[in-house]
Parts: structure tokens; C-alpha cells; sequence
């Protein structure tokens, strides 16, 4: 790949930049080159000096290693490489832009468009190295995934939930029995089992998230979440039936 100055060749086990980039100038990511030039080190990066393009011959673009923040550092210089959930901390200025509980820096010297105050699900980039500081330099705003916006949901009737049999829903009502893990949950439109462990008692108006799945012929919600509790809340007068009139309502 290419930084602003260097670019970056990689031989299957190791890499090193190469300057001037403008040896490479018309030579695609991924393709095959071989380079002549000196060996040197420009204040802590390795790199082929004075560099002249020998020859190239087509290739496939590289795929990204996946490294953790702790192992930016030497063994991957010049690599091209993937580090996932990096928080850029929130006073961070200027083109070095400093990462939350991290030993480098992500270097937006190519403009991708790196924002402070941010958590990225991941980025990719080229790792340098600057007077012992090690930089992540991503190459364009496509190395830069950010995280997805929570999903939000609506809360529905416990008697339309019943009608979905599946699917992530949230749902409002009172918790009229707790047995074990099977917690029992009622609003005026029905009523549903909540089958998991919740800090829930009797009497509880709650808005509660899960996952709607039948078991042994009982709809119930799985996978819950603890949304909000809304407080103590009478419990619904119950319902005379008959043995007839017991069925899935």
C-alpha cells in the first residue's frame, strides 16, 4: 500500500517502505515489483532508500492481517493491518491522533477522515514507525468502520407480540409471577413468559427486550434485556375461565 511518503511492499513474510514513493508511481496495489535501491532507516523505519523499480507483473491486492492493539509494534512495520474496537480519544487533534489505551497512534496523514471521540468497530492500515512511535495510517475513509447505532425498538402490545412468533421484539407489562427462571409478564392486550434470569419481583412494570421463540409449544422471550423498570404497579385483577375456555389467548 501506500503512506503520503513511502510506499510499502510486503514478501509474504516481512515488509519495508519504500521511498520515494514515485518508484511505485503507475504500480497498483497488489501487484508483484521488484525494487534495487539502499537499505536504510529513517528515524526508526525501515525502508529501501534512493529506490528504483527493477520490475512488476500483475497481482491480487493483500489481504489485511488481524492484530490486536498490543502487537502494533516491530514484527508488523510496513504490514498492512487490521485492528478492531480502537477508541480515539476524545481531545485528540491534529494529524496523530491518539488511541484510548493504546501504544500507538492512528496517523491520518492521507486525509481518511479519522474522527476524535470516536470508537471504530475496526481500521485498517499501514503501521509506521516515527522516533519509536508506532502510527496506523489508514488510506482512505474505506479503512474506517465505524460502529453500527444501537438498534432502537418500539415497544409493542404483549398481544401483537404473540402474533410475530419470532424475531427481537420489547415489550412493557407487569410481572405477575416469578418461578425460577420463568418469569411471567402481563399487559392489558396479554400476556407472555420471559424465561431467563431478570432483577424483577412480583408486582414490577418493566419494559423488558428478547428474542420471541417457541418452546415445547409455549411462546415465550429469551436472550432478555433489562430496558427500564417503571416501578411497583397493582397487579391485574384475574380472570375467571373455564377448563373449555383455556387455549393460547
Amino acid at each position: 500500500g501506500f503512506a503520503r511518503n513511502t510506499a510499502h511492499i510486503f514478501d509474504g513474510t516481512n515488509a519495508i517502505a519504500i521511498h520515494p514513493k514515485s518508484a511505485l508511481d503507475g504500480v497498483n496495489v497488489g501487484a508483484h515489483v521488484v525494487i534495487k535501491g539502499k537499505r536504510a532507516q529513517f528515524n526508526g523505519l525501515a525502508q529501501i532508500s534512493s529506490a528504483q523499480l527493477v520490475s512488476t507483473k500483475a497481482g491480487t491486492a493483500p489481504t489485511p492481517v488481524k492484530v490486536t492493539a498490543d502487537q502494533i509494534g516491530e514484527s508488523f512495520e510496513s504490514r498492512l493491518v487490521t485492528v478492531e474496537n480502537v477508541t480515539i480519544a476524545a481531545d485528540a487533534s491534529g494529524t496523530n491522533k491518539a488511541v484510548e489505551g493504546a501504544n500507538f497512534v492512528v496517523r491520518d496523514e492521507l486525509s481518511a477522515g479519522v474522527q476524535a471521540d470516536t470508537t471504530y468497530e475496526s481500521i485498517t492500515g499501514i503501521v509506521l514507525e516515527y522516533n519509536g512511535t508506532y502510527q496506523l495510517v489508514p488510506r482512505s475513509a474505506e479503512d474506517l468502520v465505524t460502529q453500527a447505532p444501537p438498534v432502537v425498538l418500539e415497544t409493542q402490545p404483549i398481544g401483537e407480540v404473540r402474533k410475530l412468533k419470532e424475531g427481537t421484539v420489547q415489550i412493557q407489562g407487569v410481572i405477575t409471577a416469578v418461578i425460577g427462571q420463568t418469569i411471567h409478564i402481563q399487559d392489558e392486550t396479554g400476556a407472555i413468559v420471559l424465561y431467563g434470569s431478570l432483577d424483577v419481583a412480583v408486582g414490577d412494570e418493566v419494559v423488558v427486550s428478547g428474542n420471541v421463540l417457541e418452546y415445547r409449544n409455549l411462546l415465550e422471550l429469551d436472550s432478555l434485556k433489562l430496558v427500564e423498570k417503571k416501578g411497583q404497579k397493582e397487579l391485574p385483577a384475574a380472570k375467571a375461565v373455564t377448563y373449555a375456555e383455556l387455549d393460547e389467548a
